[in-house]
């Protein structure tokens, strides 16, 4: 039977019999192998949003398990090292909203690998009466490796599955398994400001005055090893209110260009090359926020290079939310700290795409 075929019916054993199954592979101690692995969550499922480690081990093992044969994450479950047996599960460990937390996996799974792995499925073990449960994550053995992991610690490097293990494959072992030159990987992060427009400048005929305003530059950086030609940014907003307004200033030597519906083009100089960890600004955009809103802020970036998979940042900010984040800003001393509050509401910035370091 094929690694592929063995997740699958992994997998299907946990949608057929549930936590009952749960019990049976802790009962009979099925170990951490080359299909299976376990993993607890973090704050048992408690938070509001998708916690670094599990989004790191996510990243992981859709990288691990998508350059080798496939294989299943169970969710919820401890597992410990038993030096007879090696990685064995020894207890469950609930997981406390398990719906919500299916949710925040099927959010994440396509930002972690590169290029992205379509072969992700999750399915819910819920426990009756209660929101509590598990987990269970299907990653199939892609068609589409090498998969380049691009979240937190392990951004940048190539997994496979080794035992009960996710090692780091080197070099040689990826040109031996798929022949070929790994692509180039250009990621984006923010370089965020907000404040409030002074009352009178050089552009107080074109642009708001005294008025709140975010600030985000798109950053985009060569992660990969491989020099990045031909760099684009497709971009189109939707302003939450009618005396909002979005300024974007054409970058020097930037070729900037618009198409129907609001969409922008931005494409590298001629020539333009950016090396391995080389990092340019394509755009910047200072949306000025004026009440009322009256629907969601909305955009959608996409980028990417000569030779890459082209990368998407969609994002909608609710009504509620906007309100929100402006008075909160607007009810402070406006400071740069309350500015870069602003700017994380409206551009979606997080810990892993905010850079500060040598913009402040």
């Amino acid at each position: 039977m094929n690694g592929k075929n063995r997740a699958t019916e992994l997998f299907e054993r946990f949608i057929n019999g549930g936590e009952a199954t749960i019990d049976q592979f802790i009962a009979e101690r099925i170990s951490e192998e080359l299909y299976v692995d376990y993993k607890c969550v973090t704050k048992e499922g408690a938070s509001s949003m998708l916690e670094q480690p599990d989004r790191e081990n996510l990243a992981r093992a859709i990288s691990g398990f998508g350059n080798s044969e496939g294989g299943i994450i169970v969710w919820g479950v401890d597992c410990r090292n038993d030096p007879q047996r090696g990685d064995v599960p020894t207890a469950k460990h609930p997981i406390r909203n398990a719906k919500r937390f299916l949710s925040y996996l099927e959010g994440a799974a396509s930002g972690c690998t590169v290029p992205l792995h379509g072969g992700v499925r999750h399915h819910l073990i819920a426990r009756s009466g209660s929101d509590e449960g598990f987990v269970v994550t299907l990653i199939s053995k892609s068609m589409f490796a090498p998969h380049q992991c691009i979240v937190g610690k392990h951004k940048g490097r190539y997994h496979v599955r080794v035992g009960s293990n996710f090692e780091q494959a080197p070099h040689g072992l990826l040109a031996g398994m798929f022949g070929r030159t790994p692509a180039p990987y250009v990621f984006h992060m923010w370089q965020l400001e907000g404040g409030i427009s002074p009352a009178n400048h050089e552009r107080a005929n074109t642009l708001p005055t005294s008025t709140p305003y975010a600030l985000g530059r798109l950053v985009l950086r060569n992660h990969g090893t491989t020099v990045a030609k031909d760099l684009y940014v497709n971009y189109s907003f939707r302003l939450p209110g009618p005396k909002c307004m979005l300024y974007a200033p054409n970058i020097r030597e930037w070729i900037h260009n618009k198409s129907m519906r609001d969409w922008h083009h931005i494409i590298a100089p001629q020539g333009y090359r950016l090396p391995p960890g080389g990092m340019a600004i394509p755009v910047q955009f200072r949306a000025f926020l004026a009440a009322p809103f009256d629907k969601p802020l909305w955009y959608e970036i996409s980028f990417g290079c000569e030779g890459s998979q082209v990368f998407r940042i969609v994002r909608t900010v609710s009504i509620d939310d906007l309100r929100s984040a402006y008075s909160a800003f607007v009810s402070s001393v406006s400071g740069h700290e309350a500015g870069q509050g602003l700017a994380r509401a409206v551009f979606g910035a997080d810990a892993e795409t905010e850079y500060r370091r040598g913009f402040d």
